[in-house]
C-alpha cells in the first residue's frame, strides 16, 4: 500500500527545497566574503578619527583636525580607487545587505516548502489507511470501524501536530522540529539581535553616505562638486560645531549611530566567524569547561572590545570638532565653508 522509494524522495524533496538547499550556501559564502571585504574599508575609515586620540605635536601635526584629514587623505588611496570603491564600498555593502534579507526570505521558503511536505504526507497516510479493510487488521486496529471516520482522525491529528510544531533555531542557522502544545511558529522568523542591529544601521548607513559622499559630489550649484581636498574632516567638525541645535546635535546623533550600530554589529559577525557556536550578540557565552558542572562566562573581551572602540572614536570626533582640548587650526575659506553648508542643510532637508 505504500509509494516506491524514488516516489517517496520525490514527495520529501521537492524541486523547490533542493533549490533552497542549493542557494543557501552561495549566499550565505556571499554574506560573509563582503563582510569581510567591508570591513577592510571599515578599519581604515575609522582610523582617522581614531587618530584625534593622539597627542599634538605641534613641528608635525598642529591639531586634531589635521591628523585626521591627514589619515583620511591616506584611507581614501585604499577604498576611493577607480575599482576599490565600487568593490569594497559599494560593492561589498549592497551584497552583504542583499545576501541577508535573500536568506531571511529562502528560510520563509523553506519553512512553506517543509509545511506543505508534511501535510501532503498526513494526507497520503490518511488514504492508505482507509483502504485498509476493518476485518484485516481487527488485532492491530480493534477500534476502526469507518475507513472514512479514520482518514478524518488521522488527518486532523496529523495537522494540529504539524501546526504545533515549535521551529528553533540553534546558534548554526539549523533548524530543530520540537513538537509542543504550542501555537506553531511564524513562517517569517523574527530577526535575532545581530541581525535586528543590522536593519537598524541601514537607514543611518543610507544617510551618512548621502550625506558625506553623494551630495557632495553633485556638480551642480551651489555645491560644484567638492573634491575630497575641501571636503574632509573638517566637515565634521562644521557639522558639530553648527550655529542650528538641529544641525548639530542631529549630526552628533547620526555619528553616534553608525558608529555605535556598526561596530556592534561588525564585531558581533567577526565573533560568528570565528566560533560559530557564539551568541548572536556581544553577550558572554556559557559553556562547561572540562567537563566540570561549574559553568563559566567567556566573551567579555568583545564587549570591551565595542565599548573602547566606540568611546575612542567618539572622543576622537569630539577632538575634531575643538572639544575636549582639542585644537582647530584649520581656517575653512568662506566659499568653502558656504557649500559645505549647503550640503548638511540638504543633507537635512532643511535647504
Amino acid at each position: 500500500m505504500s509509494k516506491s522509494p524514488s516516489a517517496a524522495t520525490a514527495l520529501a524533496y521537492p524541486v523547490t527545497l533542493r533549490l533552497v538547499g542549493s542557494l543557501s550556501p552561495i549566499l550565505r559564502i556571499a554574506q560573509n566574503a563582503s563582510a569581510a571585504t567591508f570591513s577592510i574599508f571599515a578599519i581604515v575609515h575609522l582610523a582617522a578619527p581614531l587618530s584625534a586620540l593622539l597627542p599634538s605635536r605641534p613641528q608635525y601635526l598642529t591639531s586634531a583636525e589635521n591628523r585626521a584629514n591627514g589619515f583620511a587623505l591616506l584611507g581614501r588611496e585604499v577604498y576611493q580607487g577607480e575599482w576599490s570603491e565600487p568593490v569594497l564600498v559599494w560593492g561589498s555593502l549592497t551584497a552583504h545587505v542583499v545576501s541577508g534579507i535573500a536568506l531571511r526570505w529562502l528560510k520563509v521558503v523553506e519553512r512553506v516548502e517543509r509545511r506543505k511536505v508534511r501535510k501532503e504526507e498526513a494526507k497520503r497516510k490518511a488514504r492508505e489507511m482507509a483502504t485498509i479493510r476493518p476485518g484485516e487488521v481487527e488485532d492491530e486496529l480493534p477500534t476502526m470501524t469507518k475507513a472514512t471516520e479514520v482518514e478524518k482522525n488521522l488527518v486532523e491529528d496529523e495537522v494540529e501536530e504539524l501546526e504545533a510544531e515549535l521551529v528553533a533555531t540553534t546558534t548554526n542557522d539549523e533548524e530543530l522540529v520540537v513538537p509542543a502544545s504550542v501555537s506553531p511558529a511564524p513562517l517569517v522568523p523574527l530577526p535575532n539581535f545581530h541581525q535586528a542591529m543590522g536593519y537598524a544601521l541601514i537607514p543611518f548607513v543610507a544617510h551618512h553616505a548621502w550625506l558625506h559622499r553623494l551630495l557632495p559630489s553633485s556638480p551642480l550649484p551651489p555645491i560644484f562638486a567638492l573634491s575630497p581636498s575641501f571636503f574632509n574632516y573638517s566637515f565634521t567638525a562644521f557639522s558639530l560645531r553648527h550655529d542650528s541645535p538641529l544641525l548639530k546635535y542631529g549630526s552628533a546623533v547620526c555619528y553616534a549611530a553608525v558608529v555605535g550600530l556598526g561596530t556592534y554589529h561588525g564585531l558581533v559577525g567577526w565573533r560568528i566567524l570565528f566560533d560559530p557556536t557564539a551568541p548572536r550578540s556581544l553577550r558572554p557565552s556559557r559553556r562547561r569547561p572540562g567537563g566540570k558542572d561549574r559553568r563559566v562566562l567567556h566573551g567579555r573581551e568583545w564587549q570591551a572590545a565595542w565599548i573602547t572602540l566606540v568611546a575612542g572614536v567618539s572622543v576622537g570626533a569630539a577632538r575634531i570638532a575643538g572639544y575636549l582640548g582639542g585644537e582647530r587650526t584649520v581656517k575653512v575659506p568662506d566659499f568653502v565653508a558656504k557649500r559645505m553648508d549647503f550640503v548638511l542643510r540638504r543633507g537635512f532637508a532643511q535647504a
